[in-house]
C-alpha cells in the first residue's frame, strides 16, 4: 500500500518551502550587505590620513591599525598588533597624568562615552609625539 500526501499536506509543504526559500534569499542578501559594509569601513580606515587604531578591550592589545598609524608610530603593523596603547605611551604625560588616567578614559569609552583629549605617545625612536585622541566604542 502506497501512502500519498493529502492535497492539504502538499499545499502546506509548498508554502513552507516557499518561505524557506524567501528566508534563504534574505539571509544571502544580509550577508552581501554586511560584506559590502565591512569592505567600505576597511577602505575608509585604510585610506584615512589620520592614524586609526582599534583596541580589543578584553585583551588590552591593539586589534587593527591603518597605514597612517604605522607611519606615525614608526612600527610595522605586525609589531603594533603585539602592543597595547600603554606600550606606546610614556609612563607619565608632560602635565602629570599617568597611564591610570588613560585606563579610566578607555573604561569611559567602553561604557558609551566619546572622550576627546590630548595624549603624548612614543614613536619607535622613543620620541614623544602629541596626539589628539578620540575614543569610540565599536562592537
Amino acid at each position: 500500500m502506497t501512502l500519498r500526501p493529502s492535497a492539504n499536506q502538499s499545499a502546506v509543504e509548498e508554502k513552507l518551502q516557499s518561505r524557506v526559500s524567501l528566508l534563504e534569499e534574505a539571509c544571502l542578501e544580509a550577508q552581501r550587505l554586511y560584506a559590502d559594509a565591512e569592505h567600505s569601513l576597511r577602505t575608509l580606515v585604510t585610506y584615512a590620513p589620520e592614524a586609526v587604531v582599534m583596541m580589543d578591550v578584553e585583551t588590552g592589545r591593539l586589534a587593527e591599525v591603518n597605514p597612517a598609524a604605522e607611519k606615525l608610530f614608526g612600527h610595522s603593523q605586525a609589531k603594533l598588533l603585539e602592543m597595547s596603547p600603554f606600550d606606546l605611551s610614556p609612563p607619565n604625560q608632560p602635565d602629570g597624568p599617568s597611564a591610570e588616567l588613560g585606563q579610566r578614559v578607555i573604561a569611559e569609552a567602553a561604557s558609551g562615552a566619546v572622550p576627546v583629549f590630548e595624549w603624548w605617545h612614543l614613536n619607535a625612536r622613543g620620541e614623544r609625539i602629541p596626539c589628539e585622541i578620540r575614543l569610540v566604542r565599536i562592537r
